[in-house]
């Protein structure tokens, strides 16, 4: 058997999503999905950072302790005395997670980060016997440069298309993009991410490696009528009728006004009674102007709900009580939500660019995501046919099975080992 391999990940992601869980987005969920794959391999030894700040490394910590299948014993805390004390005070303000206090200790964490360098959060000396180091989202610190490092890119959004996009995000991926060195490897979520990231960043294609994601265990068919019915009611959604589903943060790239409209002219031209539409997801960037939409449709009072953010145990109920699940996105580096639907047996509507035809196959409908008159078709044909719903939801189920957190474990463990082999 090899040696295993000690890798050093920085998990503040992590920490982040679980005290913000708004911030539970598709790198949140990358994240513990591939850490529930590497926890389970024998020849791979994980150390864990979360070298954003000090709040951010209590929050982490913290989160370690909730999750049975890793070790809070492998997480590195600041080497000070000063800096180990101070994240104690954070984690036990946040344990009590009572907004005014963790209010306070996210401002005093502000000021911290402009403390003298020797308290900082990362040490050269924490880095003794790490093989390699691994960020799967924030820059490559540069106490690592001596390290085999690998970063993960899941998308090239801010650069495809900065309109759809804030600007610290922009700021985010640029600084990423920068700190990769030309002996550096990156890990991309799909094929449509490492051709973008080749054509706009310049990375070669041979320090590109591909890891695709998967979903959730939880995300399973919920047969129960008793819990439907409790998540219908909970969401207010009419216990009697059909409901399209559409599971993303209303933000421009989510194209969610685009699927507005296609909803709005099926009611329109063909009536569609006993059908609704159902917006899952909080209120992102840009979503204002959704929202405004959404109040102001013209007849559709009572058809259109906006249930804001879902809560992960409600998820699964919600997709497999769905006549279909719809996702008209403009750009997705890998496209979580679809493959959560395709193992819950929802048929999907999705669209036919970016990374969703790598997820899909031929298990659900792919359409232009600028085409109102294919959206609305579709929608139509797979509203009027059972069989094909069920056909669908039957290849969905044997789609999404195909995708693994072990099997992109087991290609992420593949890549770290071309990395040191080179």
């Amino acid at each position: 058997m090899r040696n295993p391999l000690n890798i050093m990940m920085d998990i503040s992601v992590l920490g982040i999503g679980q005290y913000h869980p708004r911030g539970r987005t598709g790198v949140y969920r990358a994240l513990e999905g591939l850490l529930l794959g590497l926890a389970q391999r024998k020849d791979v030894r994980l150390s864990y950072v979360a070298p954003r700040s000090l709040a951010v490394a209590a929050k982490t910590r913290l989160t370690l302790q909730r999750l049975p299948h890793l070790s809070p014993a492998a997480f590195f805390p600041p080497p000070t005395r000063f800096g180990k004390g101070l994240m104690d005070g954070f984690g036990h303000i946040f344990s009590r997670n009572e907004g005014s206090t963790v209010r306070l200790a996210e401002y005093a964490d502000r000021l911290l980060r402009y403390l003298p360098q020797q308290w900082g959060y990362l040490k050269a000396e924490q880095l003794d016997g790490v093989d390699v180091f691994h960020s799967p989202f924030y820059p490559l610190p540069d106490v690592t440069a001596r390290l085999c490092r690998v970063l993960t890119v899941c998308d090239l959004i801010p650069l495809r298309y900065p309109a759809y996009t804030r600007w610290n995000e922009r700021l985010m991926l640029r600084q990423a993009l920068a700190g990769i060195r030309p002996d550096d490897w990156v890990i991309t979520i799909s094929q449509a991410t490492k051709k973008d990231l080749c054509e706009l960043a310049g990375i070669a294609p041979e320090r590109i490696s591909v890891t695709p994601l998967a979903a959730s265990q939880m995300f399973t068919p919920c047969a129960d009528n008793v819990r439907q019915a409790q998540v219908r009611a909970r969401y207010g959604i009419p216990p009697d009728d059909d409901y399209i589903l559409s599971v993303a943060t209303l933000e421009p790239r989510k194209n969610v006004s685009f699927l507005l409209q296609g909803f709005a002219r099926l009611v329109q031209q063909e009536s569609a009674k006993g059908l609704n539409l159902v917006l899952a997801g909080g209120a992102g960037w840009g979503g204002n102007p959704l929202l405004e939409q959404l109040a102001t449709t013209q007849g559709m009072k009572g058809r259109i709900i906006n249930t804001g953010y879902v809560q992960d145990e409600d998820l699964p109920a919600l997709y497999s009580g769905a006549a279909m699940f719809v996702y008209p996105s403009l750009y997705e580096g890998f496209g979580l939500p679809p493959l959560e639907a395709m193992q819950c047996g929802t048929a999907v509507i999705t669209s036919n660019c970016s990374s969703l035809p790598e997820v899909i196959g031929d298990a659900g409908l792919l359409v232009d995501p600028h085409d109102l008159d294919a959206l609305c078709q579709a929608i139509l044909t797979l509203w009027q046919s059972t069989t094909l719903r069920q056909e669908l939801a039957a290849r969905g189920r044997a789609r999404a099975a195909q995708f693994s957190w072990q099997r992109c474990a087991d290609q992420t463990v593949a890549a770290y080992r071309q990395a040191l082999a080179a």
